[in-house]
């Protein structure tokens, strides 16, 4: 499924699992999924300014509402939610939908508004932001855009960073080619986590 990601769509879903390891959990849900978009999406941001939302209350907003549980090792591997896997493959009918062939953080966004989360799709409702006028702004954002190219280059971004991102890349390539219950599998998801916690700290 991950292979069709742009960095910038995988960046949102590690920020995802982070976004749980801190407020605790046992699914990583449409909500984590919307913090993680909220924390790496220059792209969103511009929806969010257009309608005057200050992304910060928008977060604050998020977190109220997100189910709160006991905090696991980011070395323990978590589920989507049955709701988050649907707005994967949403995302990826986006794609199609524009004849893109990566999936991008914008369309994770027009996704969990198609899944009409309690949480996630509600809060964006509540400043209102719907589905169809937000597809159309992020259509006329993408239109020129190439199908095949990530929207903004790695190289754009701080240097380290961007370092941490290319290892993150490559592990979870990696992952996708490997049992991730074995011990290599196991491995490599620690590797992983490792990195996230070094971008974070660094983008922190």
């Amino acid at each position: 499924m991950f292979e069709r990601y742009s960095e910038r769509a995988r960046r949102v879903l590690f920020f995802a699992r982070y976004e749980l390891s801190v407020l605790g959990g046992e699914t990583i849900d449409p909500a984590h999924l919307l913090l993680g978009l909220l924390r790496d999406s220059k792209d969103t941001d511009r929806l969010f300014t257009s309608r005057n939302i200050p992304p910060a209350e928008l977060r604050v907003k998020i977190e109220q509402g997100v189910a709160r549980g006991a905090t696991l090792p980011t070395s323990v591997e978590i589920p989507f939610a049955a709701a988050t896997e649907r707005v994967l493959h949403f995302a990826a009918e986006e794609s199609d939908r524009l004849l893109h062939h990566t999936v991008e953080p914008e369309h994770l966004l027009l996704a969990l508004l198609r899944e009409n989360d309690p949480v996630a799709a509600a809060s964006l409702i509540a400043y209102g932001i719907g589905l169809d006028d937000t597809r159309e702004f992020i259509v006329s954002r993408l239109r020129d855009r190439p199908a095949t190219a990530d929207m903004e280059p790695i190289e754009s971004v701080n240097p380290l960073a961007a370092a941490h991102i290319e290892r993150i890349g490559q592990l979870v390539r990696d992952l996708a080619q490997t049992d991730s219950n074995s011990a290599e599998g196991q491995t490599l998801v620690g590797r992983i986590d490792n990195e996230l916690m070094m971008l974070m700290n660094l983008l922190s």
